[in-house]
């Protein structure tokens, strides 16, 4: 299934000269024969009531705590989210905890801890393929320039040989 969405969002992106912008993907998804079609909630009551809840969620994780800690400048300018969800919070539903809450109850703060290191981890995955698809990128552009430059060497050979003849 995720191989024709795949090949819908780039159908779209191609219509779009190479950007893909979630306007396009929704007026392509309304489209009952689409892919994308069955991802998306059409009933505009259900539809409403889930993006409020998406608000929330939003809303919920840009409340921010500032470092109170004065004597250091850096620190001071650090901030954090003031509600967290842990992996047991989603487990029965959304629901987040204050921080205080997390990190003065020995499981929770494991809890969270163990999320920040797969969080860690997921980031160094994600960077390591950015960082393979920079250098298949990178040979790619070196091959294609070596191809050209065979190229150009062998026309202009050939250019040189019909002069002689």
């Amino acid at each position: 299934m995720f191989d024709q969405v795949k090949q819908e969002l780039e159908e779209i992106r191609n219509e779009q000269n190479g950007i893909l912008r979630p306007p396009d993907v929704v007026e392509k998804a309304r489209d009952k024969d689409t892919a994308l079609h069955a991802h998306f909630t059409w009933n505009d009551k259900a539809a409403g009531y889930k993006w409020r809840l998406h608000e929330a969620r939003v809303l919920i994780q840009r409340v921010k705590m500032v470092n109170p800690n004065k004597e250091d400048e850096q620190a001071a300018k650090v901030s954090t989210r003031l509600y967290h969800s842990l992996p047991s919070d989603r487990a029965n539903g959304d629901s987040y905890r204050h921080i205080t809450d997390v990190l003065t109850h020995e499981e929770l703060r494991a809890q969270l801890f163990e999320q920040l290191e797969r969080d860690i981890a997921a980031l160094q995955t994600k960077y390591e393929a950015i960082l393979d698809a920079a250098d298949l990128l990178e040979a790619a552009k070196q091959q294609a320039a070596a191809e050209h430059k065979r190229l150009r060497k062998s026309k202009t050979g050939n250019q040189q040989t019909r002069a002689s003849v």
